[in-house]
């Protein structure tokens, strides 16, 4: 099947390419202190405390994660500093140095991708359309992550008061969008661990670290996933800023049964969603379609 890449697209994809974002690998088999060697291997820059500053300044950092277990005793987090569209190829060959270091993922790990919200900060009505968004498409996006069962309490999936809020809203102020993602006006006194934070996507991280989180991934050092993994937030991020305004009508498999179970999604669900919603159309973007069907979700991939 050909996607042509319309005008349209191509603003979009545009859009999508200029956006800031940064990672979070959880990853086990190594510590941090073999983490930051690694990383050094392949940036360069000084090593400092936790992690290596690049001679432009940013710092890729190796940290401590309570949340990781490993037989081995050996854990810990990379985090990316801020990265853009030219920096893919750079965070594919770190992913796989970690790899080939012998860094690995199990059940424990997850990847989150933080997109910068300084566009949501600046329109307040686009967090709406990311939330409009999120319901809209869940059931989809979550079949595609393929979460496993003992993350699913690190991003659960959107609560109907949080939805109903955002449903009503008009933002004219990020104060709006805080009332209505924390169910009331209050933002100080709000430390980084807040509750609200564990959700699949998290508007939290726009008040504590001015970015968008999705925190949906499972552990990988595939390259390939993890760019696609990446594709993944910033598409939404690029379709919610893009857009007027979306509508909070579910799509039929949004519902959920009377014995809790949710229908069947089709193969047709989900290419919609990877081509229309996150607009991964055209040449360029094919093997990383080809990923969201195949590897998404896999543990130890």
């Amino acid at each position: 099947m050909v996607l042509m890449m319309t005008t349209r697209n191509a603003n979009r994809v545009s859009l999508l390419k200029s956006l800031r974002f940064g990672v979070e690998l959880e990853i086990v088999g190594i510590d941090a202190r073999q983490a930051v060697e690694i990383l050094q291997s392949v940036v360069g820059g000084t090593v400092g405390l936790s992690g290596v500053t690049m001679t432009d300044g940013r710092t890729w950092k190796a940290v401590y994660d309570g949340s990781l277990s490993d037989h081995s005793g050996r854990t810990c987090e990379v985090v990316s500093p801020i990265l853009t569209w030219t920096d893919m190829d750079a965070l594919q060959g770190i992913v796989r140095a970690l790899r080939a270091g012998g860094a690995r993922v199990n059940h424990s790990c997850g990847m989150h991708v933080h997109v910068d919200g300084a566009a949501f900060k600046a329109s307040p009505s686009k967090v709406r359309n990311l939330m409009a968004l999120a319901y809209r498409w869940e059931p989809v996006a979550v079949n595609i992550a393929r979460v496993l069962q003992n993350r699913q309490g690190y991003c659960k999936t959107l609560d109907t008061a949080l939805v109903d809020r955002f449903r009503t809203l008009r933002p004219r102020s990020l104060t709006d969008v805080a009332a209505a993602w924390y169910g009331n006006g209050q933002i100080a006194g709000r430390g980084h661990y807040d509750q609200s934070r564990y959700r699949w996507i998290n508007v939290h991280a726009l008040f504590d670290k001015g970015t968008i989180e999705f925190r949906l991934f499972n552990g990988t050092l595939h390259a390939g996933h993890v760019k696609s993994n990446v594709l993944f937030a910033l598409g939404m991020a690029s379709c919610a800023l893009a857009s007027r305004s979306i509508s909070f009508k579910g799509r039929t498999g949004s519902t959920t049964l009377a014995d809790g179970r949710r229908p069947a999604l089709s193969v047709y669900d989900r290419r919609l969603f990877i081509v229309h919603v996150l607009c991964l159309v055209g040449e360029e973007f094919g093997p990383y379609r080809k990923h969201m069907f195949k590897f998404l979700g896999g543990e130890g991939v």
